[in-house]
């Protein structure tokens, strides 16, 4: 009996591997193919910087029928002037959709990409391309793609666990149901495995099901107080009984929110500048509620600070480097409010010799 699972399982997942072949060839237009045989597209380099592939994939892994799915693509300017997404990213597929992105990058800033799959209108493997082109002087198409698998048999209700947007320390919990209404006797989930999902609790019961042929699931999952702040894209991992596809993925969407954050990250890193010049950038602050910036410290050796004192959950700090002599700076700004908050921001900046 074991040795017939092990081949069961190897076959089916040799089976997997085949259709993501053939979708990836189906889904990929001609003449993309034809440009990736010769070379990666250099705007792929905004999601893998160091070594990037010929099209950057998330895959959702095996889902329920029903799962709504989403994922960030974090996106980094490595270059040293502005860019920007010049279109609206192209999708090959209506089952997914661009919920945001981030159109305008500085040189060295970070933005994203966010995508939500609809795992009710499809089954079986899924393959979706996205293009992303990039410019606006030089131009290039950045290709992503995102997979899933999506189970027929099993069904989630509601379609996700999201925690939308949580206030720091909170811990809010949420139940999904999970349906098997397939062909395999005695059909059971043995465990949820979060080895994937460090910012969660979860516990697992079984129902009594209303109707014959139908095994049910109960999933409660709570958030951890000490959950890192940012985007949530964690996901669950359902051990199951079934050799053919022994697993099943829980995604996890929501935003923990810090008292008081920098949007973006905490690290603003200006261009070489000749000393005598100057250079600008705007680092905007979010708080979980309204709140006035009181005083801003760090300044000193031409870096220079300003804000409106006035109360909003986002405040935007202007900063002005403006370079006395030649050398590198990396200083840490740290802007306080009247909620006895606060938050920092380090700044790199290099002074070059002034201009002859």
């Amino acid at each position: 009996m074991e040795l017939a699972r092990i081949v069961a399982e190897e076959e089916a997942d040799e089976m997997k591997y085949a259709i993501w072949g053939l979708l990836f060839i189906a889904v990929m237009p001609v003449n993309v193919l034809a440009d990736d045989q010769s070379q990666i597209p250099w705007a792929n380099k905004f999601f893998a910087p160091k070594d990037p592939p010929p099209v950057v994939v998330h895959d959702f892994g095996t889902v329920p029928w029903g799962t709504t799915l989403t994922h960030r693509f974090v996106m980094t300017n490595i270059y040293a002037v502005p860019m920007q997404v010049v279109k609206d990213p192209d999708v090959s597929c209506g089952c997914v959709k661009i919920v945001r992105y981030t159109q305008k990058l500085e040189a060295r800033e970070t933005g994203f990409i966010d995508i939500e799959m609809d795992g009710r209108r499809f089954q079986g493997a899924k393959a979706v391309t996205i293009q992303v082109r990039f410019g606006p002087k030089f131009q290039s198409t950045a290709l992503l793609q995102v997979r899933a698998f999506g189970r027929t048999d099993v069904a989630l209700n509601p379609g996700q666990i999201n925690f939308n947007t949580v206030a720091l320390g909170q811990e809010p919990r949420k139940d999904v149901d999970i349906s098997y209404t397939g062909s395999q006797l005695n059909w059971q989930i043995l465990g949820a495995d979060t080895q994937n999902a460090k910012s969660v609790n979860a516990s697992l019961v079984r129902l009594q099901s209303s109707q014959r042929g139908t095994t049910s699931y109960r999933l409660s999952v709570s958030l951890k107080p000490d959950a890192e702040t940012g985007v949530l894209q964690e996901h669950i991992l359902l051990r199951t009984n079934d050799a053919a596809n022994p697993v099943l993925s829980i995604p996890i969407a929501g935003t923990v929110q810090a008292p008081l954050s920098v949007v973006q990250g905490a690290m603003v890193k200006f261009d070489p500048i000749p000393v005598g010049q100057e250079i600008k950038r705007n680092v905007m602050v979010r708080g979980n509620k309204p709140f006035q910036i009181m005083k801003i410290e760090g300044e000193g050796d031409g870096l220079k600070v300003e804000y409106t004192p006035i109360t909003n959950p986002i405040q935007v700090v202007k900063i002005t480097f403006k370079p006395t002599q030649e050398g590198e700076l990396r200083r840490k700004i740290t802007i306080f409010t009247d909620q006895k908050e606060s938050t920092s921001v380090i700044i790199e900046a290099t002074a070059e010799p002034a201009a002859p």
